[in-house]
């Protein structure tokens, strides 16, 4: 899989390169930037967000041992895994938008727990 360029990175090659516009580290990168920075990096083409990793939560929920004994289970979990783990389960959950705390809840349990929602007429 490519790895794709990050603002910085364009930000940088600009400045280097007789782009002077280009000033701190915030704003938008102009058309004409971006264009020249991906015909000088086919390899490594700006994506906008590369730089950023999927978006994630923190989920606390409880956890039952094999000896019945509940323990709480804290664990941060990125978003877009979570709906790809639920579709490949068989749950239904919305591509956009708050994943429910019932879907986040049996990620963090296991795919035991997923697929035991898959097959949940509440859902």
């Amino acid at each position: 899989m490519a790895r794709n360029a990050s603002a910085d990175e364009v930000r940088t090659w600009a400045v280097s390169n007789g782009f002077p516009e280009v000033e701190g580290k915030r704003g938008r990168l102009k058309g004409e930037i971006l264009t020249a920075f991906d015909k000088a990096h086919k390899s490594t083409p700006y994506k906008s967000g590369a730089s950023r990793a999927g978006a994630s939560v923190e989920v606390k929920t409880m956890r039952t041992l094999s000896s019945g004994k509940k323990v709480p289970v804290r664990k941060t979990v990125v978003v877009s895994e979570v709906r790809a783990a639920a579709v490949d389960a068989g749950v239904p959950v919305n591509p956009k938008g708050k994943v429910p705390d019932r879907i986040l809840n049996a990620y963090v349990q296991g795919p035991e727990a997923l697929a035991a929602l898959a097959t949940d007429a509440t859902v």
